[in-house]
């Protein structure tokens, strides 16, 4: 603004047209007389013409509009890089809020309570059986946020995956985004997707494992760009007709260190799949990332469970069914990042 200022200052002055609300004071002539006593003269007060006044003042205004530039922004109060000052909007330029899920990986319900510790710490299941952690991974699908009155908001995007149909032919279907492989080695929170909503809200909840269609994606037709997708991970894929493991577990059994033996729980298929719904009292505003940080108390998986000689399958339902019952929430943020 200062470089247009100045520009249009010299063009003014071209004009002779004073841009300076005080221009120069004209000197009053001094005659001089041959005495030896000295003349004190009067001083002299000299007034700008209100007329020039207001001109100076007009032509500053004037040249302060001339160069103000509309700002392009986003102009779209849902976007979390909305621009109150925005002039006129700009395209494909808004960011749009998304829901994340953050989650503290505990084995207590205090809160202060440690983290679960892979392979080193030692915990016991129900019958007193102790056994080491090698690694425990599952998938939440399908977090959605509830309001009083029962109507639920989701996260808006959607993916076009390959889908294995049950005669063996595969077709593309759209699949929401709103999936996450939880696992205790992912320290940053799961992005579940677009998520512009405002108001106030009563309880959040998702699945534990997967929907039918997401189950029947053929992970073997997966771009390379979906590399990252929770879908994508081989550790979690069965094969076309199973589809995926929704809840693994690796065990070690032995207390010593250096025994790298481990046994593996894979739980999956639609007998698996278990709804969970916690209170979550929350006033939500448009414009803002949403962070909810759920805490897992995982000694809960273990509470009634008897890893030595629990059947597989009734070993499979005691910690799915104690799974759901382990989850609290512990904060709600509004995020502009």
């Amino acid at each position: 603004m200062a470089k247009c200022i100045n520009k249009r200052i010299a063009h003014s002055n071209r004009y002779g047209i004073p841009l300076s609300p005080h221009p120069p004071i004209p000197t009053s002539p001094i005659t001089h007389h041959p005495s030896p006593t000295t003349h004190h003269l009067p001083p002299t007060t000299h007034h700008l013409p209100p007329i020039t006044h207001h001109l100076s003042l007009f032509l500053l205004l004037l040249l302060l509009a001339g160069c103000y530039e509309p700002r392009e922004s986003c102009a779209d109060i849902n976007a979390v890089n909305f621009a109150v000052d925005a002039d006129r909007p700009c395209p494909n330029c808004c960011l749009y809020p998304v829901l994340r899920i953050a989650v503290e990986h505990k084995v207590s319900d205090a809160s202060n309570a440690p983290n679960l510790v892979y392979a080193d710490s030692v915990y016991r299941d129900g019958a007193g059986n102790a056994f080491r952690v090698r690694d425990i991974r599952f998938y939440v699908s399908n977090v959605r946020l509830v309001r009083a009155d029962g109507s639920e908001v989701h996260p808006q995007d959607s993916l076009e995956l390959p889908i294995r149909l049950p005669d063996g032919s595969r077709e593309r279907r759209n699949i929401s985004k709103n999936i996450a492989l939880v696992n205790r080695s992912t320290f940053t929170p799961y992005n579940m997707g677009t998520f512009i909503t405002a108001g106030a809200f009563t309880h959040i909840r998702f699945t534990l494992g997967l929907s039918d269609i997401a189950n029947q994606t053929d992970r073997a037709a997966l771009p390379d760009s979906l590399n990252s997708h929770p879908l994508a991970s081989e550790a979690m894929y069965i094969n076309p007709n199973n589809g995926y493991i929704f809840n693994r577990l690796q065990i070690f059994e032995n207390l010593l260190l250096t025994d790298t033996t481990f046994s593996t729980i894979a739980i999956s298929g639609p007998a698996a799949r278990r709804e969970v719904e916690l209170p979550l009292p929350a006033s939500l505003i448009e414009g803002f990332n949403v962070r909810v940080t759920l805490r897992i108390n995982y000694l809960r998986w273990f509470a009634n469970v008897n890893l030595k000689n629990d059947p597989p399958a009734t070993l499979a339902t005691k910690l799915i069914d104690n799974a759901t019952n382990s989850f609290a929430v512990t904060n709600v943020l509004l995020e502009i990042q």
